[in-house]
């Protein structure tokens, strides 16, 4: 009975919550054609996925999918530690082309202009035609890259574990400028770019956030979390949220840098988090789904996936769409937590399923790339 009566008082409470704004989110946009939908990291698809979800058609890669998919212009794209760049149908899963490069390619593309961009594990990032998959441009960085780009007015932007920011031109190629993220001796940078307005959200390996400025590639503000972050930040309105591998999620005001709160879980986080109006959603290493208050982080309720959570949620009508490394798949109301539908593939999932046009697009860790929809 208490518990009850504590989550009526609750939903009470939210009714009175001022409404967080996507930024934008993009989220009328069909297309997913960059790292978690868009360039702040929204995790909002389109529309809407007819039920039950059906398996329509499945792809083998070379090796393991650890690439979160994009989809746009009829196809959809992933890379694989094959080091494989794959291009496919969206409706048949017909292969369309791939590029190959000379490392794993753990991060995720990006579709623009007719392009497809992506960083691979040899250190080089490749700009491929979209139509023909033929190579248009490649720029070297001095390490291997795992970060996702991401794009804003004709630039694109990504980090690599020679711990720099990189800005190129879309076109061309070129370097418009790189910016050396301080503070950090090894690794690099795993996380993916935020971008919203100007400004860019980017974390390393050492802990650090930072605010960037899109043009310039100055450091506007830094911020620190306790330990390594391979988590990306998700903005919503005047919040950044993100997690770290000191098991905490925090959240930031974005334009100044300062600590609003911090959760601690039972595990790290590597997936990024989904910003809604009244919680942040987060995926964590102990296998459960956490939804947390948005405006102290103090838990609402959790879910049960029977296996960690790398992928991030995503956001479909008023639906959470989840999956685990143990391959369950869940689509969860957002409000209470309860699983509406769920179904499990053979393996497990690391990258985040991209949602496009009603298909669902699943990278399996064993390098099994599937296609659902609706009956």
């Amino acid at each position: 009975m208490t518990k009850i009566i504590s989550y009526l008082l609750f939903l009470s409470c939210i009714l009175f919550l001022p409404a967080i704004a996507l930024a934008d989110s993009f989220s009328d946009r069909q297309e997913w054609n960059t790292y978690l939908k868009d360039s702040s990291h929204s995790l909002r698809a389109y529309g809407s996925l007819a039920l039950p979800l059906e398996q329509k058609w499945f792809f083998e890669a070379g090796d393991a999918i650890y690439s979160s998919p994009v989809a746009a212009d009829g196809k959809v794209c992933f890379g694989s530690h094959d080091g494989n760049l794959y291009c496919l149908d969206a409706k048949t899963g017909k292969m369309l082309w791939k590029f190959i490069t000379d490392g794993k390619i753990s991060a995720s593309p990006l579709i623009k202009d007719g392009k497809c961009f992506v960083g691979s594990a040899d250190g080089m990032f490749y700009a491929v035609d979209l139509e023909s998959g033929n190579l248009l441009w490649k720029y070297r960085t001095g390490e291997g890259i795992f970060s996702s780009a991401s794009e804003f007015l004709g630039k694109v932007f990504f980090g690599s574990n020679d711990r720099h920011l990189y800005s190129l031109d879309m076109e061309t190629g070129k370097l418009a400028w790189k910016r050396e993220l301080p503070d950090y001796k090894y690794g690099g940078v795993y996380s993916s770019p935020a971008i919203v307005g100007e400004v860019i959200y980017i974390a390393d390996k050492k802990g650090n956030i930072f605010c960037i400025y899109a043009q310039s590639g100055q450091i506007k503000w830094q911020a620190r979390a306790g330990s390594a972050i391979y988590s990306s930040p998700a903005i919503s309105g005047g919040i950044l949220i993100i997690g770290s591998y000191d098991e905490h999620v925090y959240a930031f005001n974005r334009e100044n840098g300062k600590l609003l709160w911090k959760s601690r879980l039972p595990d790290w986080i590597y997936s990024t988090p989904l910003i809604l109006e009244h919680v942040a959603v987060v995926g964590v290493k102990d296998g459960y789904l956490y939804a947390l208050n948005i405006n102290d982080g103090t838990p609402v309720w959790k879910l049960d996936m029977s296996g960690r959570i790398s992928a991030s949620p995503i956001l479909i009508g008023k639906y959470i769409f989840v999956a685990s490394e143990k391959g369950r798949l869940a689509l969860i109301d957002s409000l209470i937590g309860v699983e509406k539908w769920g179904t499990s593939i053979a393996q497990g999932i690391h990258g985040t399923p991209a949602i496009y046009d009603g298909w669902l697009y699943i990278p399996g860790k064993k390098g099994t790339f599937f296609g659902f929809s609706g009956p």
